[in-house]
């Protein structure tokens, strides 16, 4: 019943990544490309909690957090691992979010359990600065600094789109440049 099944289209217009989400159970990325009238599939097999990856302009990187804990930065489409960034913060109420975007060639967004966004410098894979949404800032609650971001997304032409969930309970779209 908790079961999803998503697509993230691949830069060069050939490759599909489908994730099948099994709720609680994990989620898997799979690989699909058309060969003549089949389509073929493969499972990355390296993650087993995962979300929707983020591939760089040239699509030969891709980003993806796994179980929650750690982003990694992976060759397309079978890796090897590039490097690996673990969630710097002790806060138990501040957990590594599953949305994460590439910015440039060089860094890359990522958001925390708690609405935040921070820059992550993808050489060094640490985190070098925080951003805030105008309009959206993070406000003082029982759980800390919380924002109403609830997913972000980048837009082939640069810029962002966001989620936003308002105290009645309605979601927000929102486009923003970084």
């Amino acid at each position: 019943e908790d079961s999803h099944f998503g697509f993230v289209g691949h830069p060069d217009g050939k490759h599909v990544c489908v994730i099948a989400a099994a709720g609680q159970d994990g989620q898997n990325l799979f690989w699909a490309c058309l060969h003549g009238s089949s389509i073929v599939s493969e499972r990355f097999k390296d993650l087993d909690f995962t979300a929707d990856p983020s591939f760089n302009g040239r699509g030969d990187e891709f980003l993806v957090v796994s179980g929650a804990e750690e982003l990694r930065r992976c060759k397309f489409p079978h890796g090897p691992l590039l490097a690996a960034m673990s969630w710097p913060f002790d806060d138990e109420h501040s957990l590594m979010g599953y949305s994460v975007a590439f910015v440039d060639p060089g860094h890359a967004l990522i958001g925390g359990d708690e609405g935040q966004l921070y820059i992550v410098e993808l050489e060094s894979m640490k985190i070098t600065d925080e951003v805030c949404i105008r309009g959206h800032e993070p406000a003082s609650t029982d759980y800390g600094m919380c924002s109403d971001l609830t997913y972000f997304t980048r837009m082939p032409n640069g810029d962002f789109l966001s989620t936003h969930k308002s105290s009645n309970n309605s979601d927000h779209l929102v486009t923003w440049r970084l």
